[in-house]
C-alpha cells in the first residue's frame, strides 16, 4: 500500500518537474524570439530614419524642377508595388496592431508568415519613405508577432503556448522601437494579449528586455531621448491630488 502511494507521489513529482521543464523551454524560446525580433526591428527603424533623412536632404537642396519628375515617377512606382503586395497579402496592411490582436485571439491566421514578414518589412520601409502618414511602432509590433509565430512553428511549441510567443514577439518589436522593455510589455499585455496567465507576462518581459538590449547596444542614442520633458513645479502630494482628480 505504501509502495503504491510512494509511486503516485513520484509520478506527481515527475509531472510537476516535467511541467516546469516545459515552462523553462518556453521562457528560453521567448528570449530567442526577442533576440531575432531585435535584429530585425532595429534595422527596420534604421532604414526608415535613413530614407527620411535622404528625402529631407533632397527637398532641402532646392534642385531644379526637372529633378522632381523622376522622383514623382519613382514614388508612384513604389506605391503601385506596395498596393500589389497588399492585394496579395491583406494582413500586411495598416499599422499592424489590430492584425496582431486578431491572430493572438484566433480570429485570423498568418497563412504565409515568412513571406508576409518580408513584405511587411519592405513595404513599410517603402511606404514610409515616400512620405505616407504611417506609424513606426505598429509595424514593429506585427514584425515581432511574425517572428514569434515562425519560431513557435519551427520550434514545435505547443499550440496552447503559441499565443504567448506571439505576445512576446509583439512586445519585443515595441521594445526595439522605444528601447523600453517594461513599458512595451505592459502595453502589449494591456492592449493586445489581455493578461490571463503569468507565463504571458514573463515571456513578454523576457523578449522585451532582450530586444530592448539589442536596440540600445546597436544604437545607443534613441530618437526618443531627444524629447524634452519639464518636471512640474509641484509637491508630490499636489501631484497625487491632481492624479486622483
Amino acid at each position: 500500500m505504501f509502495d503504491f502511494v510512494n509511486k503516485l507521489k513520484d509520478k506527481g513529482r515527475w509531472r510537476i518537474f516535467k511541467l516546469k521543464l516545459i515552462d523553462a523551454r518556453l521562457y528560453f524560446v521567448s528570449i530567442f524570439v526577442g533576440l531575432l525580433t531585435g535584429l530585425i526591428a532595429v534595422p527596420y527603424h534604421y532604414l526608415l530614419q535613413f530614407f527620411f533623412n535622404l528625402r529631407h536632404d533632397f527637398f532641402g537642396a532646392h534642385l531644379e524642377w526637372y529633378w522632381y519628375i523622376p522622383l514623382f515617377l519613382l514614388m508612384w512606382g513604389i506605391l503601385i508595388f506596395v498596393s500589389w503586395m497588399v492585394k496579395k497579402m491583406p494582413l500586411i496592411t495598416g499599422g499592424g496592431i489590430p492584425q496582431t490582436r486578431g491572430v493572438i485571439n484566433g480570429r485570423v491566421d498568418y497563412k504565409h508568415p515568412f513571406r508576409e514578414l518580408i513584405a511587411k518589412f519592405v513595404g513599410g520601409i517603402l511606404a514610409l519613405s515616400t512620405g505616407l502618414s504611417l506609424g513606426r511602432e505598429g509595424p514593429s509590433v506585427q514584425i515581432g508577432s511574425y517572428v514569434g509565430y515562425l519560431v513557435s512553428k519551427w520550434g514545435r511549441v505547443l499550440s496552447g503556448e503559441r499565443k504567448q510567443l506571439l505576445a512576446a514577439g509583439a512586445g519585443a518589436g515595441l521594445a526595439a522601437a522605444f528601447a523600453a522593455p517594461l513599458a512595451s510589455s505592459l502595453l502589449v499585455i494591456e492592449s493586445i494579449e489581455r493578461f490571463d496567465a503569468p507565463k504571458t507576462a514573463i515571456t513578454t518581459l523576457l523578449a522585451g528586455v532582450v530586444a530592448g538590449g539589442v536596440a540600445s547596444w546597436i544604437f545607443p542614442m534613441n530618437p526618443y531621448f531627444h524629447i524634452d520633458a519639464i518636471v512640474p513645479g509641484m509637491t508630490f502630494w499636489g501631484q497625487v491630488k491632481l492624479f486622483l482628480l
